[in-house]
């Protein structure tokens, strides 16, 4: 999709792009993936492996930095689950669901019958990779399940790597990119999600307020 449209432009071309109504369901899951992908990174960024920001954080605003990780982690599961729910939910399937199933689900029958059979064998793995996702997000992030959270289950929840969610990442990438190739002969950079105002720009704010600060105790103190 061009990067110098307009929302609504962009809009119109999935509108345009795709078979009857998936259009606008194919639009919203673009957005949605490139949300999840910009808070992937800015997590990654604030907490990653870099020690020096997490000592600036840990020095600076550690309560705060700490709830921000817990919402931003929780974001990122939500997302997850709610890009790979099945496409109806409810006990008569009466609710349907805006996800990557249901997406195919209405594309389905104007595929390549190669590229069918490579995504549902992508949605296979994708469903091992999410299996310890969605158990967080059903019964801990979404819902608050009693035996888990009173910690009475014979079988503890798992966590969840940093290397399981970018392994998930890459299978939503490759799933959608290659619905989005046969319909609009382009793909989307989702990995590669741009901001000038990203987690970046916090961290350098941070290191010029602390530099500040600790020129000002100098001064004040007299120190050379």
């Amino acid at each position: 999709m061009g990067s110098q449209l307009t929302a609504e432009e962009i809009k119109q071309e999935f509108v345009d792009s795709y078979p009857q109504d998936s259009g606008l369901l194919a639009y919203y899951l673009w957005n949605d993936i490139a949300h999840l992908h910009q808070n992937w990174k800015n997590y990654r960024i604030l907490y990653g492996t870099d020690e020096e920001t997490i000592d600036l954080l840990n020095e600076l605003a550690p309560s705060f930095f700490n709830s921000l990780q817990r919402i931003l982690r929780h974001e990122i599961i939500l997302s997850i689950g709610r890009l790979t729910d099945p496409p109806y939910s409810g006990r008569n399937r009466e609710n349907e669901n805006a996800s990557i199933k249901k997406l195919l689900e209405e594309v389905n029958n104007t595929q390549d019958g190669d590229i069918e059979k490579e995504l549902q064998e992508e949605l296979k793995k994708l469903k091992q990779q999410t299996s310890k996702i969605r158990d967080l997000r059903n019964q801990i992030i979404a819902h608050s399940d009693l035996p888990t959270r009173l910690e009475l289950r014979s079988d503890p929840l798992p966590g969840v790597s940093r290397a399981e969610i970018e392994e998930t990442l890459e299978t939503i990438r490759s799933i959608f990119t290659k619905i989005e190739k046969e319909f609009t002969g382009s793909t989307s950079y989702f990995e590669g999600v741009v901001t000038t105002d990203d987690a970046n720009s916090i961290i350098g704010y941070l290191k010029t307020a602390k530099k500040y600060h600790e020129e000002e105790y100098k001064r004040l103190k007299g120190i050379e």
